[in-house]
């Protein structure tokens, strides 16, 4: 364990995590920044490694003698020990405890699944994922590329693309949800106009590119035809459009939803914020833990810049300076009012089940299908995600419920007797640790 205990502690180098690294080193605080990749950024900002930071803004923070940096680190249990936080941390398979005396969670969000026919076929990946090749290794994983989902991170990811060298043939964008929903956020493009000019601008871009966009459309089925992809293409109200066949790559996302590993384990009050369970905090980001503070996606999946703002007002309130944040309070405020027009215009489809007949896989760790958690609830007794989980093992795998656990309590509402809505997370270890470090 270190002897003298760290006074500030952030979990998470993403957006919001940087944005109070940069307010603590800029008041000559000392802070400790821990996150489970080797560089800084978090998914919103990742990048090749040794290049450039990809922010101007928070560049200063790799070379600060306010900020110290355990990276490629994992969180994987926290206990409270008189007033203390106590975090055991394994890094490239070795594992020692620190000692906190405040800490900032801002552990962003994961990728939202939505199960379909097909979606675990080699080839087809989460838009994330697609992302985090082309920004971490300049790299695209084929020569023909579709697009689909819903959420304005397909506008990135297509940007990304295009970046490189050689970039693929982009077949399509595949938008979920109607362009005409957008009437749902008037006053947070009212609060936020730039936002509806970076939108228009995108759809210029693609036009320009020749990248056909269509909205109101989804992936409803993929298979796999010799060494390619075979997609079939519906509206919203499941009328074949299309099939498009020779595909190379399929990559679909709906969205995110708040990575609550870390909260789960220190047992914060929750809240659903933007139609998904997120951290309860007050007007400070203050949890429901004294001397723990959260920001970010982790609180609600809002972007970077409702991220940004929300850790600079965790920073200057873990400082002692609230007053300082009232500039900051006033910007969340109008960021907040967007993202939550952007959640009712892009809310995940809960209608997912009903998309196809067939039986496909919903747990891909454990290999688990629909029918088996249907039947969990239907002739089991299962009441809750937690029991279909303990019938199936459904969520029992390598990433512990982190890609099926959202699509699992979609079931449990749908067929359980016990309608108590989304299910709560809760995992009491926080990664892969061996029998020897749980004894001690």
């Amino acid at each position: 364990m270190s002897n003298a205990p760290y006074r500030y502690v952030i979990i998470g180098a993403g957006p919001a995590g940087l944005s109070a690294a940069a307010t603590f080193a800029k008041k000559s605080s000392k802070v400790l920044v821990i996150d489970q990749y080797q560089i800084p950024g978090g998914q919103y900002w990742r990048h090749k490694y040794g290049a450039n930071f990809p922010e101007k803004e928070f560049e200063f923070l790799l070379s600060s003698p306010f900020v110290e940096w355990k990276l490629h680190t994992s969180v994987w249990q926290i206990e409270q020990v008189k007033g203390r936080f106590l975090l055991h941390l394994r890094t490239s398979g070795k594992t020692n405890v620190i000692e906190v005396d405040k800490l900032l969670v801002a552990t962003g969000a994961i990728e939202r699944s939505i199960p379909i026919p097909g979606w675990t076929l080699p080839g087809v990946i989460t838009a994330g994922g697609l992302q985090s090749l082309v920004k971490g290794f300049s790299t695209s994983p084929g020569n023909s590329i579709l697009i689909g989902g819903s959420g304005p991170f397909l506008f990135p990811v297509v940007e990304s693309l295009l970046s490189l060298t050689d970039p693929p043939e982009i077949k399509g964008v595949f938008e979920f949800r109607r362009l005409s929903r957008w009437w749902r956020n008037i006053p947070g493009l009212l609060l936020n106009p730039g936002k509806l000019l970076d939108a228009v601008k995108f759809l210029i871009f693609l036009k320009r590119n020749n990248i056909p966009f269509f909205s109101g459309s989804r992936i409803s089925s993929i298979r796999s035809v010799g060494d390619s992809l075979s997609v079939e293409v519906v509206d919203s109200r499941g009328k074949v459009l299309r099939e498009l066949s020779k595909i190379e790559n399929v990559a679909i996302s709906y969205g995110f939803t708040p990575d609550l590993t870390i909260p789960s384990i220190l047992k914060l009050e929750r809240e659903i914020v933007f139609g998904e369970e997120s951290v309860k905090v007050n007007s400070r980001q203050g949890s429901s833990i004294r001397g723990i503070w959260a920001a970010g996606e982790v609180t609600g999946v809002g972007g970077h810049e409702l991220a940004i703002s929300e850790g600079k007002i965790a920073a200057l309130n873990m400082l002692e300076k609230n007053f300082a944040s009232v500039f900051a309070k006033l910007t969340r405020f109008r960021q907040r009012i967007f993202a939550r027009g952007l959640a009712e215009i892009y809310q995940p489809p809960r209608e997912w089940i009903d998309w196809s007949k067939e039986d496909f896989i919903i747990c891909r760790c454990e290999e688990v299908s629909k029918s088996e958690i249907i039947d969990s609830f239907e002739k089991l007794g299962a009441d809750s995600a937690r029991t279909s989980k303990l019938f199936t093992r459904a969520g029992m795998g390598m990433c512990q419920g982190r890609i099926c656990h959202r699509n699992v309590t979609d079931l449990a509402e749908r067929f359980s007797d016990n309608k108590t809505g989304i299910a709560s997370v809760t995992r009491p270890i926080g990664g892969a640790v061996t029998l020897g470090e749980l004894s001690d």
